[in-house]
């Protein structure tokens, strides 16, 4: 539960930085081959949890709504119409995390 604990501060760290300590602590968490998950009638896993690409899009969401909760809807907006010929979020990951303090400061503006 320690990234429950994770804070974005614009001061001591980069939206980067924040994504990198988010999808960190979510790999720490990832139950490894013969973890007995109690509440699947104490089924064991029978392999390591790999973390695939939809699970990569909602950690980036998620950073995203931590920063700040108009950023996914920026985001949608200016990288939805993007999202065509088999690309993702991710695709687009990088772009969108060195953008985020220009899209932050418009929000401050339009406050």
């Amino acid at each position: 539960l320690s990234i429950i604990d994770l804070v974005y501060d614009p001061n001591n760290t980069t939206p980067t930085a924040f994504y990198n300590s988010y999808r960190a602590k979510i790999m720490e968490n990832l139950k490894p081959s013969g973890f007995v998950l109690q509440y699947k009638n104490n089924t064991p896993l029978t392999q390591d949890e790999k973390m695939g690409p939809t699970m990569e899009e909602l950690i980036l969401i998620t950073v995203f709504k931590l920063i700040d909760s108009h950023l996914p809807a920026m985001v949608k907006e200016r990288y939805g119409p993007r999202l065509e010929n088999n690309k993702t979020l991710m695709d687009f990951k990088q772009d969108i995390l060195s953008e985020i303090p220009s899209l932050l400061n418009s929000v401050q503006e339009q406050e």
